[in-house]
């Protein structure tokens, strides 16, 4: 039996339509009612097919869906990598609600009306308030130019300018009807000078910084005092944004141009003492000479000037008894002093009865008496008394003195050659082979690089993909770094470095003050193991996907990690006071230790806090050759062929990864959950150290 004929349906939807437009007006001249129309038709034409609506939703409902997640995706990105956001500062006297915000204008702003920035997108676009600095009249002349004019106006101004009867001169005083308007707060834009107006030959324009006399409240001298405190910023912010205002054509303070600014500047000192000397020493001989130099000189310099001064001898001073005695006192005293076998003044110094002799006489009788005291005392000294005598039970130190200058002399020559064995040994170590393993986003991987650029060490850099197998053989923790110096292999960065610093020590990294290395060390660890476990963490959430992407607690551990990074950031910010580098004056170990976690963190968008030492480190360090090398080379780009083999077989549980003490301490420590993550992770590919492949190691 054939279908039946549809006609009837067709004809009823027709009927339809048309009642359903029935009335409109311009039906079939309106572009709006014809579109409106053709809605109404299908509309109508679809409410008997029932398949048809759904498809047509089912295809709207997936649109949708597809938005909303390129949509979350586009927000997480932003999210991961969203720039940090520093306070504004506000200009004293400036109100905050005509600054937009900048939290709001990145999306981030979470206080809404109670921010005391604006939040009108249109803020800066409004018409700005009246300007009591600029006289607006000097606008109108500037506009008023030259080419302007035409022969009429030409003629008017010359003759203004040089007319004698012209009054309007200009002048830098200032309008006292306008500083009175200012005062009582009358002054506005339809605001009329008393004196003539807009003819007032005097200023209606304050001078930049000029203090209107006004009374101030108690309440606006509070508001005053809190917003001074506010805004009031530190030495430090204030060297920082003075640094980022010089020039770009500067010389970089590094190693090298600061060494030779130092020479320099010696060499410039040491010239300019010579000529200022030679100054001195021309304008010393005017002096001499009865002139007049007008210079001033100390007791050094005048001695410098006259050399033979330094020759003289005291006796040539005059010589005064300071003391009052009487007539009959000295000879008494001097026969005491004589019987007691005092060599007194009789043996050779003048008395009282050659006062009247001449001056050769009395000389003469002074080198007598000095002589014939010096016979008796020779006359008096048994030399014998100081010859040496053999007493039973003592050693000689003669024979002592002798074994232990013997002692001393083949420990010399001992010590003498294992120095020069060592010599050889460490010559025929650098002359060996050196390579590297490690994983690009390592720091412990970028660390060794840093210090090997700094040493000038030529080394080998496989992939990571290269790594032979038996290597891993002596490393019972079966990770990287790695390192292949000849026949000796060696495993975590720490030791690597330090024997890296004894092997090649032509440029040291560690400082000489024993306190100073040994405070570095203490920051290389704190960075290896505390810092490392946060910015590990990070990338076990993000990258391998320990928590779910979107999810809340994904979101409460990223950041509670920014946090915890901003506190150590704010510890080595306080170990750098009054120090260029954390090993003082020298670019050290733990420098490159601290450089290799904060290039990480910088490419995560976690940056050290504006205006502190870490930031000023941190863009001195950035330009060293040694550490733009390993930025340039990628510390946080996981997109690569290898990190990505390995993402998919971690996922797939091929591929293990390891929870140290510290890594496992933040998992669990940093949200409740944490917990469940590991013991998820722990039976798919969460490892810890096997004990076992200690047993199994070979010889290092």
């Amino acid at each position: 039996m054939p279908p039946k004929a549809s006609g009837s349906k067709d004809k009823t939807k027709a009927k339809m339509v048309e009642d359903k437009t029935f009335g409109l007006k311009n039906k079939n001249k309106s572009a709006k009612m014809a579109k409106y129309v053709a809605q109404v038709e299908t509309a109508v034409m679809a409410a008997g097919n029932r398949k048809a609506v759904d498809a047509q939703a089912a295809e709207k409902a997936a649109r949708a869906a597809k938005k909303a997640d390129e949509e979350k995706r586009k927000a997480e990105l932003a999210e991961l990598f969203k720039p940090v956001q520093t306070q504004q500062k506000v200009p004293f006297g400036v109100d905050p609600k005509t600054i937009l915000c900048a939290f709001f204008k990145a999306s981030q702003c979470q206080k809404g009306d109670k921010c005391k920035f604006s939040h009108d997108p249109n803020i800066d676009r409004k018409e700005a308030k009246i300007d009591v600095y600029t006289d607006k009249r000097k606008d109108e002349k500037d506009e008023d130019t030259m080419d302007k004019w035409d022969q009429e106006k030409l003629n008017a101004v010359v003759n203004q300018k040089h007319s004698s009867g012209n009054v309007n001169k200009p002048t830098e005083i200032v309008c006292k009807f306008f500083v009175d308007a200012i005062e009582a707060g009358k002054y506005g834009w339809f605001w009329e000078c008393p004196n003539g107006g807009d003819k007032c030959k005097y200023r209606h324009a304050l001078p930049m910084g000029y203090i209107l006399k006004k009374k101030e409240t108690e309440e606006e001298r509070r508001e005053r005092e809190e917003m001074e405190k506010e805004n009031e910023i530190s030495i430090e912010e204030f060297l920082d944004t003075e640094r980022h205002q010089l020039g770009q054509n500067l010389t970089p303070i590094n190693e090298v141009s600061f060494a030779k600014w130092k020479a320099d500047k010696k060499t410039r000192e040491a010239t300019d003492a010579a000529a200022l000397s030679k100054k001195k020493e021309e304008a010393y001989k005017q002096h001499k000479a009865g002139m007049k130099s007008g210079i001033l000189f100390s007791g050094k310099e005048l001695f410098d000037f006259n050399p033979d001064w330094k020759d003289a001898d005291d006796d040539e001073a005059v010589a005064l008894d300071m003391r009052e005695e009487s007539d009959g006192e000295r000879p008494a005293d001097e026969e005491g002093r004589a019987g007691n076998g005092y060599l007194g003044e009789d043996n050779g110094v003048e008395s009282d009865e050659h006062d009247d002799e001449d001056d050769d006489t009395a000389t003469s009788s002074k080198h007598k008496g000095k002589q014939k005291a010096s016979d008796d005392t020779e006359a008096a000294i048994d030399v014998s008394m100081f010859e040496a005598e053999d007493l039973a039970g003592i050693d000689d130190d003669d024979d002592e003195e002798e074994e232990e200058a013997d002692e001393e002399r083949k420990l010399n020559l001992e010590d003498k050659t294992n120095r020069k064995r060592n010599k050889t040994y460490q010559t025929a170590l650098r002359n060996m082979s050196v390579t590297l393993y490690h994983a690009p986003t390592s720091p412990f991987g970028n660390k060794l690089k840093i210090i090997m650029y700094e040493k000038g060490i030529d080394f080998a850099l496989p992939p990571l993909s290269e790594t032979p197998a038996n290597i891993f053989l002596a490393n019972p923790r079966s990770e990287v770094p790695l390192l292949k110096h000849g026949d000796v292999v060696l495993f975590d960065s720490r030791v690597i470095a330090e024997y890296l610093e004894e092997v090649f020590p032509d440029k040291p990294m560690w400082p000489k003050n024993p306190a100073l290395k040994a405070k570095g060390r203490v920051i290389a660890d704190v960075v290896d193991t505390h810092l490392e476990g946060i910015t590990w963490g990070i990338g076990e959430i993000t990258f391998f996907n320990r928590t779910p992407p979107g999810s809340k607690l994904r979101e409460e551990m990223l950041e509670k990690a920014t946090s915890q990074i901003q506190d150590y950031f704010t510890f080595l910010s306080t170990q750098l006071t009054g120090m260029d580098y954390f090993g003082g004056d020298v670019f050290s170990i733990s420098d490159a230790a601290v450089a290799s976690h904060v290039m990480g963190c910088v490419a995560r968008g976690i940056l050290p806090p504006a205006g502190s030492n870490l930031a000023r480190w941190w863009a001195v360090v950035e330009q060293r050759p040694s550490v733009a090398k390993v930025i340039e080379g990628g510390v946080a780009d996981r997109s690569g062929p290898t990190i990505t083999d390995a993402a998919t077989r971690i996922e797939q549980g091929l591929f293990k990864r390891e929870y140290r003490d510290h890594r496992l301490e933040w998992m669990i420590k940093s949200n409740p959950a944490g917990i469940d993550i590991v013991k998820a992770g722990i039976g798919k590919n969460i490892r810890f150290i096997d004990e076992k492949n200690f047993a199994r190691c070979g010889k290092m």
